[in-house]
């Protein structure tokens, strides 16, 4: 079963990869399309589909991932993000110790945060990161100011390429991959993602 799995997942990453080559030629060819408005729009698409490849990649590259884990500290690892997020532009803060060390995979674990990050600049206008250093285990909070996710919405945010419509719609550009790829990394590290409260004050915590 394993080995059916494992081949499968590289046949698609295989087929997501092969994808970057005509998905290039077609951005090149956007550019001789001499109408504007239909020229931005082929630039919209593609940009959508390459968002896609990219994330299926993500996903199919951390389903077979086999990075050593290594002593991190957990809040420089965050605070990095902050200030990348800030230099975009983003209203990012972070609260918390100057460090913590922890044991993980370091790739995984800043591209799970990274990606809680990004929902809530994308869908909550800010964020909020606050880390706690607790007896026996770590708490993260990401709080924004976004609409939430309904309790009835929760495991189906979680399932791949599902986007809820209330909050995360087609304008609003994304995969659906995101949370799944975020707490499959979680829960490889033994913890656990978990959604409070609604509307307005919204907060994904991580255990």
């Amino acid at each position: 079963l394993k080995r059916f799995v494992d081949e499968r997942i590289q046949m698609l990453a295989a087929i997501s990869h092969d994808l970057r080559t005509p998905l290039t030629r077609l951005r090149l060819l956007a550019e001789y399309v001499e109408d504007a408005d239909q020229r931005a729009q082929l630039r919209s698409n593609l940009a959508e589909m390459e968002s896609m490849v990219a994330d299926a990649l993500a996903f199919m590259r951390e389903e077979a991932s086999q990075e050593s884990p290594e002593t991190v500290d957990l809040a420089t690892l965050l605070i990095s993000l902050a200030d990348t997020y800030h230099d975009l532009g983003e209203e990012v803060l972070y609260e918390g110790p100057d460090h913590l060390d922890i044991r993980c995979r370091p790739v995984a674990i800043r591209r799970a945060f990274a990606n809680l990050i990004a929902n809530g600049c994308k869908y909550g206008e800010a964020v909020h990161i606050v880390l706690e250093a607790q007896a026996d285990q770590v708490s993260i909070a990401f709080r924004d100011r976004g609409p939430g996710i309904a309790r009835e919405d929760v495991e189906r945010a979680f399932a791949p390429f599902v986007r809820l419509e209330s909050s995360r719609g087609r304008e609003t550009g994304g995969t659906g991959l995101g949370l799944t790829i975020s707490r499959d990394v979680i829960r490889s590290h033994g913890g656990e993602i978990s959604f409070e409260g609604g509307a307005g004050s919204f907060t994904v915590r991580v255990r």
